[in-house]
């Protein structure tokens, strides 16, 4: 199963039998989306509120659980 998460890519579902190949197409859909900042450090980056940094988590958490089979999530 595909999610149409972006209008020009098609993302995998992670299921119980997937999860290496969903791992290296959602790093790179994260990439693409330039969301893949907070998945790499804890810290809010210099210059960012810390208003902004909660949003893009937000985002990013939500592209995820785009991507996850309900009956993993």
């Amino acid at each position: 199963m595909e999610a149409d998460v972006s209008g020009f890519l098609s993302m995998i579902v992670l299921n119980s039998q997937n999860y290496a190949d969903w791992k290296i197409k959602m790093e790179d859909l994260l990439i693409v989306k330039e969301l893949y900042e907070p998945i790499n450090r804890a810290e809010i980056p210099m210059g960012l509120l810390e208003s902004d940094w909660k949003l893009l988590n937000r985002k990013v958490v939500a592209t995820i659980r785009q991507c996850v089979d309900m009956s993993v999530l």
